[in-house]
């Protein structure tokens, strides 16, 4: 572990070297993310539209085995490791955010202050625990997914490391990442997304971003669709029908979407702005 750790804080001092001397400069390629605005985030359609960021129950977390997951349309998605959930979707989003000007594979560095401020968190010592867990969540765990004719096997953080003596952390995300981002991504706003106030409302909110809906092609997905897509772990479908009209309430109010009905056949209309 000690070994790994020199490495990556020699690499990372290569790479800082190299970009004073300005010989390495961030370039638009295959593995370099889109550059979107800075009050965006970014992720693959695929994950938005599945439970791999999920609606968890608060408390212990389920462990899953290479358990096949719902998902929209055609994309195949099996996960292995503790349940991650909307708080752990933040840190991936902010780690793209933070990765999209450096091509992956390439070690980002952040403060874990400033890190923690961006998601609109407090920089206590209970929060960096939290984010310590959530980063070590998503190294652990395992996805396999296929979209279209691009598969993903491996860790959506593929290694890193802590400073604690200076509160510094450094990332380094998997390549093949971007095969997901080529099969297609969704933008969120990320101030309208953060004053969300539950994981459902948060999951819905990148859920409908990835599709279509318009006044003359609404968005439409039965509720029991939507109870499996997103993992929920309610298991009463009148409760969560019932989370479910506050959830798009919140959107709504953050202007995500403009209208919104449940019909008589139990099918949620949206219509984006």
């Amino acid at each position: 572990m000690d070994k790994m750790i020199e490495k990556l804080k020699e690499i990372e001092k290569k790479i800082k070297e190299r970009r004073q001397s300005k010989s390495l400069q961030p370039c638009a390629g295959d593995q370099q993310l889109p550059m979107w605005q800075d009050y965006q985030r970014g992720a693959p359609v695929c994950v938005l539209r599945s439970s791999i960021f999920g609606v968890v129950k608060r408390g212990r977390r389920r462990y899953l085995r290479r358990e096949e997951l719902a998902k929209w349309g055609e994309d195949k998605i099996s996960y292995s490791g503790e349940r991650l959930d909307q708080a752990d979707l933040d840190v991936w989003l902010e780690l793209l955010h933070l990765v999209r000007t450096t091509p992956l594979g390439q070690t980002v560095a952040f403060e874990k202050y400033t890190f923690l401020r961006q998601l609109g968190r407090s920089t206590g010592r209970q929060n960096w625990r939290w984010l310590e867990d959530s980063i070590a969540r998503m190294m652990a765990s395992t996805v396999e997914i296929k979209t279209g004719t691009k598969r993903y096997l491996g860790a959506l953080i593929h290694k890193g490391y802590i400073d604690d003596e200076s509160g510094r952390y450094v990332v380094i995300l998997n390549t093949e990442l971007m095969a997901l981002f080529h099969a297609g991504y969704t933008l969120q706003h990320a101030k309208k997304r953060l004053l969300l106030s539950t994981d459902l409302a948060k999951w819905l909110c990148g859920y409908l971003e990835s599709h279509k809906a318009t006044e003359d092609h609404p968005h439409r997905v039965s509720v029991k669709r939507l109870h499996e897509l997103c993992g929920s772990e309610t298991k009463n479908l009148k409760h969560f029908r019932s989370k479910l009209k506050s959830a798009v309430d919140q959107l709504a109010e953050q202007e995500v979407i403009k209208k919104w009905t449940i019909t008589k056949n139990d099918i949620l209309e949206t219509v984006k702005f």
